[in-house]
């Protein structure tokens, strides 16, 4: 059954609630690939035809751009077609970002903000087309090549001691350290640069700059939680204070309840709630978070106290981590009132599930 995960004082968790996974089911339900929760319905066979690792996870919802349903991955766009209605196809936002983000007369906050430094690697030479370096050649044909990243629309250009190239669906970095060429998370930077709402993080990437304004604090007490809604999967649950015990996290003792650590923030508060419940159970099969992964960016969550207090949130990210990843920043504050829900994903082992899913939200 495996042990508990102990934390330390700094709440630094490793496989962070063995006690949510345990479970009578040999064979998830979910083991087979499919399109993760936050896709709407519109793309996802799109997005299953060209490949979850080319388009990568949901960033934002589904909106409407130039008239028509889009919705952004980190790495690209999905948009409905414009001659057949509910057929997707691949929105160029390479060529978008590239054409918004080299402009040198494109302003950022007041500042001027383009890009004249690469503009050269964007001017066409008739009857020579654009050609790859050889790192950028071995990285595009890794990648996926042309059925990923269409046709290139630049030369390749050394940026910040990158070599970087840019193509229709996307754009390709290589870096002497990493000696490989990657791809950069176009569609969540174009999403970011159209001003769409996104997804607070995505994997690595050092977000623009912003201009900090001075505003006094606001300083929300909060209230302890004892329900928690989630219409769109169908959740209407009690709350189970749980905590930390001699370093080890605790779980709800009922399957049906949600536990709320008592050591993150209260309801409606400053920082960050964290909750987390089962996913299935002994002898009872599929319990509170058993649909969890279906919970959709855009979509509500909302939390109620003894008294009548409601605190609602807004979700923005759904995704799964390994269970041995580190948790200690998924349930830390840090300065976003917000909140994070916990529970198992992925393949049963024969002993636990492999994987968390983490959905969390923006206090609204």
């Amino acid at each position: 059954m495996g042990s508990w995960p102990r934390v330390g004082r700094r709440l630094v968790i490793g496989a962070l609630i063995t006690a949510v996974c345990f479970s009578h089911i040999s064979a998830p339900p979910f083991a087979n690939a499919k399109a993760p929760a936050g896709i709407a319905a519109p793309f996802t066979e799109t997005w299953q035809a060209i490949g979850g690792s080319a388009l990568g996870a949901p960033v934002t919802p589904a909106l409407e751009l130039d008239g028509r349903l889009t919705q952004f991955f980190a790495y690209g766009a999905l948009i409905e077609s414009g001659t057949h209605s509910g057929v997707a196809e691949r929105y160029p936002v390479g060529s978008a970002l590239a054409e918004a983000t080299h402009d040198p007369d494109r302003l950022v906050h007041g500042r001027r903000g383009g890009s004249s430094r690469a503009s050269e690697s964007f001017a066409e030479q008739p009857g020579n087309p654009y050609q790859t370096s050889l790192a950028i050649s071995e990285g595009f044909e890794r990648l996926g090549g042309a059925e990923r990243f269409g046709e290139p629309i630049s030369w390749p250009a050394t940026v910040a001691g990158q070599q970087v190239q840019w193509f229709q669906y996307g754009r390709i970095e290589w870096s002497s350290r990493a000696e490989a060429g990657l791809p950069a998370l176009v569609g969540w930077e174009l999403a970011r640069e159209l001003g769409l709402p996104v997804a607070r993080e995505v994997a690595s990437v050092e977000a623009p700059p912003v201009e900090v304004v001075e505003s006094p604090a606001v300083s929300r007490s909060g209230f302890a939680p004892d329900r928690i809604q989630i219409p769109s999967i169908g959740v209407d649950a009690s709350i189970e204070q749980v905590g930390i015990v001699n370093g080890v996290m605790q779980t709800p003792a009922d399957a049906w309840n949600v536990g709320w650590y008592q050591e993150t923030s209260l309801a409606g508060g400053n920082g960050n709630a964290v909750f987390a419940a089962h996913r299935d159970w002994w002898s009872v099969g599929p319990v509170v978070f058993y649909r969890l992964g279906e919970v959709g960016i855009g979509e509500t969550i909302t939390l109620t106290g003894d008294g009548g207090e409601t605190a609602t949130y807004l979700v923005t990210e759904v995704y799964s981590v390994p269970a041995n990843a580190d948790f200690s920043p998924l349930i830390s504050a840090n300065g976003v009132d917000e909140i994070t829900l916990i529970t198992c994903s992925g393949t049963w082992d024969g002993a636990g599930y492999v994987d968390r899913l983490i959905v969390r939200g923006v206090l609204v």
